[in-house]
């Protein structure tokens, strides 16, 4: 699967249980959510830099990010940086320790939830109501559900 693919579906699947808007200010109290970003520069540079977005800036970073051309410290706290495309192992090794950083957790979040999918499809063809064990909402999943299955096609 392609990063783009890859990234797709991330987003698909997180516009499939966003939360509401109080749901997301009472998240922005609490947590934020660590991003791993990078790309190139106006000025031709690269970069790699790690920020921590609230949860109700996350939408918003992702589509701005698939547009490009935007100000990272627009949407988060910038917790390091670089001029490189991949950060030195010992900052990312800093960030697993000190914040949980996972560099696979999209690969991993869009798995977990295909393979919630395809329980509930083995239960029925159905999603289920409510939440299933990974805490998502099947009703707001069911039409990612959908997009997969026409994805495979």
């Amino acid at each position: 699967m392609s990063d783009k693919s890859q990234d797709k579906q991330a987003k698909e699947a997180i516009e499939a249980i966003m939360p509401s808007e109080a749901e997301l200010k009472e998240a922005d109290e609490n947590v934020d959510i660590l991003v791993l970003t990078s790309g190139t520069l106006a000025d031709g540079g690269d970069f790699y830099a790690y920020v921590a977005i609230p949860p109700s800036k996350y939408q918003a970073f992702l589509e701005a990010e698939q547009a490009g051309n935007y100000n990272l410290a627009e949407f988060g706290e910038i917790l390091a940086s670089g001029d490189t495309l991949e950060p030195p192992a010992e900052v990312a090794k800093e960030m697993e320790e000190k914040y949980g950083a996972n560099p696979n957790f999209e690969e991993e979040f869009v798995e977990a939830l295909q393979d919630e999918l395809k329980k509930a499809e083995g239960a029925g063809g159905k999603a289920p109501s409510g939440d299933s064990d990974l805490g998502v909402d099947m009703d707001k999943a069911a039409g990612f559900a959908e997009k997969l299955k026409k994805d495979k096609k």
